[in-house]
């Protein structure tokens, strides 16, 4: 049975073929089933052999990047982290001599970021060991031999140890502590509850959670202690693996009974690295990090949401999230979060080179959010399901944030596939309820209401793909209202494609109220169906400014349009297109027209005058209308943006062509001419 067929399925067929045909999982699927269907569906949309931009963007040969690899080495254990160019499954390959002899489980899927664990090595002892990336094709990159040594941390306080019985409270200031065996607890397995702790879980294992808690006091893997634990300095939290238990404990007041793997509370110049963190439970968390902390770093875990269910959708789950100044969020894996990805809020932190799949089972599920004075770059986001969104860009009193060279890929899919997986939840937009007659978009990249001010996105490439009965997809979803002011959306390529005769989708949505303080220029606007609509039934069009894109219609779908304009909520008009480029079929002629109300877009082109410096310059359309007046600068150089024609659901009107003249010192000059394209001209005096 083919998941492109756009059949309607069953949830209960779907659950069963999910493995063999690549679809999602359905509602009330258990943890375990739910993380291994979307896995086989990540192997099967994903990659790139999926997708030619990968290798157009990343390269075609599989390289280690330079800067994303990281490694600690404990007292019997080692950690090692890398990134490669393209998805790749990895191992590292270990011994006590160059022969190695042992070496690391491969990762379940090709991927980009890679932590591999040397576990039971012997102390004070000197290892060999070498990396391996295969990708897809089977190409290899194979590192030089590498030694290390395995050695005792002087003065560390062993874990369990003298302790006793879990949850175990570090309190010892500026102390290491390092874990020597597997540990479980029932509820809380540690607390950190004095500055300068250092936890080297050792390649071991923390199991929280191992019994069920019916009086909801909360329990987490690692936390800050509740009284002694707050707004600690110079945390760090290393090597190893933390685990939900046995308990399935959960709790509809998230923030005040916690049942996530980790939660600290304002901590300062704290290192998180190296972890594995793999969960379930109603409405968790994983790495919770509440009140503003400062000069963090988290970097090199992998994280693994297996659940399905959650209560509410606008407290939402993140793997993380946190409020942090002066902090970095880098080359994390996240295998899976059901809901949202990486959202880290607070000022100047830099959240980069992180690589995050979203199976969304609720409204508004977003891979990547910074906050304020902020910049997320060289990210790769995945997503399917329910409302999977790669990023926002902005939102709310949203100012100065850049996004620039990250990738994203949205899968759409039937909407019998996910329509059952959000309904009657906390924060609504359910199944059912979610504009385009119940549809919910898989989505690129969203711009939400206002204010907000200085927001890039430059440089990213953004591809959406649907398949099935009302899927739907948006590469842009741009909904501003007032107060937008130097929204840059620069130099990206976006490409959309319908891959049956039943999905839907549109490059570009230039929606909202205004849009007139947003520039899309120099873009790479791809698609089968439509490049650019105004206006659809989530919300009318705005106003909308497009300078120097190049639009490429691809493939034969009869259903192609450059441009639709308009739907059943209102008027969308003003929009300009400048000195727009266009392949494949791509053009002003395959525009579409509806909805009601005014509805109109004009094509203009640049037009450069060559005279002599100083010269004034005037230009007059067709009925005689000054279009623009100006002096030649000192170069004697002088541009237009100078309109070829209006087209509205009634044909178009032209304004060219275009007279126009030059005068300096008595001297004149004049051409008359017809726009068509950018053009140049030199009038000489």
């Amino acid at each position: 049975m083919s998941g492109r067929n756009g059949r309607a399925i069953g949830l209960t067929a779907i659950l069963l073929c999910g493995l063999a045909c690549g679809r999602l999982a359905a509602q009330d699927t258990q943890a375990e089933t739910a993380y291994q269907v979307f896995n086989a569906f990540c192997t099967r949309h994903f990659g790139a052999e999926k997708e030619e931009l990968v290798y157009q963007t990343f390269g075609k040969d599989l390289k280690v990047v330079e800067g994303g690899s990281w490694q600690h080495v404990s007292e019997t254990s080692a950690v090692f982290a890398w990134e490669t160019n393209l998805p790749a499954k990895t191992h590292v390959e270990y011994g006590e001599t160059a022969r190695y002899g042992k070496k690391t489980p491969e990762p379940e899927r090709h991927l980009y970021l890679h932590v591999h664990y040397l576990k039971a090595l012997k102390p004070e002892t000197t290892y060999h060991c070498r990396f391996v990336s295969v990708d897809e094709r089977g190409k290899r990159a194979v590192s030089g031999d590498i030694t290390f040594q395995t050695r005792k941390a002087p003065g560390a306080i062993r874990v369990p140890g003298n302790l006793g019985r879990a949850p175990y409270v570090l309190d010892r200031a500026n102390a290491t502590y390092v874990l020597t065996e597997d540990i479980t607890s029932d509820g809380t397995a540690i607390f950190l509850a004095a500055p300068g702790v250092t936890l080297d879980l050792n390649g071991h294992t923390v199991t929280y959670d191992d019994k069920k808690d019916t009086s909801q006091q909360g329990a987490c893997g690692i936390r800050g202690h509740k009284r002694r634990g707050l707004r600690l300095s110079k945390l760090k939290v290393l090597n190893g693996t933390i685990k939900r238990g046995k308990g399935k404990s959960t709790t509809r007041r998230i923030y005040e009974d916690l049942y996530g793997p980790m939660f600290f509370y304002g901590p300062r110049e704290m290192e998180i690295a190296g972890l594995t963190v793999d969960y379930d439970g109603e409405q968790v968390i994983a790495l919770l990090w509440i009140n503003n902390g400062d000069r963090n770093d988290v970097h090199h875990n992998v994280f693994l949401d297996r659940a399905t269910r959650l209560i509410n959708r606008h407290v939402g789950l993140d793997i993380v999230a946190a409020r942090f100044d002066n902090s970095k969020v880098h080359h994390n894996l996240v295998k899976r979060t059901r809901h949202r990805g990486l959202r880290c809020g607070g000022t100047n932190t830099e959240l980069y080179s992180n690589e995050v799949y979203i199976d969304s089972w609720a409204t508004n599920s977003y891979g990547l959010w910074v906050g304020d004075d902020a910049v997320g770059h060289h990210n790769r986001v995945f997503g399917s399901g329910f409302h999977p969104i790669g990023l926002m860009l902005g939102y709310i009193n949203a100012r100065n944030r850049k996004y620039h060279s990250n990738y994203i890929q949205m899968q759409a899919v039937a909407r019998t596939d996910i329509v059952d997986r959000w309904r009657g939840g906390q924060g609504g937009g359910g199944g059912g309820s979610v504009g385009m007659s119940g549809v919910t978009p898989a989505v690129g990249l969203r711009l939400q209401k206002g204010p907000q001010e200085n927001i890039e996105f430059t440089g990213n490439v953004v591809v959406c793909k649907a398949w099935g009965e009302k899927a739907l997809t948006r590469g842009m979803f741009l909904v501003p209202t007032s107060g937008v002011r130097n929204v840059t959306i620069k130099d990206n390529v976006v490409k959309l494609v319908v891959e049956d005769d039943k999905a839907d989708g549109w490059a570009v949505a230039g929606l909202g109220a205004r849009g007139e303080n947003i520039t899309l220029e120099g873009n790479t606007i791809i698609s089968n169906i439509c490049n650019v609509r105004f206006g659809d039934p989530y919300s009318v069009g705005g106003t909308y400014r497009f300078v120097s894109n190049r639009f490429v219609r691809i493939g034969g779908n009869p259903r192609y349009k450059t441009v639709r304009i308009g739907d059943r909520k209102g008027p969308t008009s003003g929009h300009v297109f400048l000195d727009s480029r266009f392949e494949g079929g791509a053009g002003f002629d395959e525009v579409s027209f509806e909805g009601r109300g005014e509805r109109d877009f004009t094509v203009q082109w640049t037009l450069t005058v060559r005279t002599e410096p100083g010269a004034h310059v005037t230009i007059t359309d067709k009925d005689g209308k000054e279009v623009f007046s100006g002096n030649a600068d000192t170069k004697g150089r002088v541009s237009a943006a100078l309109s070829q024609y209006l087209v509205n659901p009634n044909g178009k009107t032209s304004f060219t062509p275009h007279t126009v003249k030059v005068e300096k010192g008595g001297r004149h000059a004049q051409k008359t001419l017809t726009l068509e394209e950018k053009t140049e001209i030199e009038l000489k005096l």
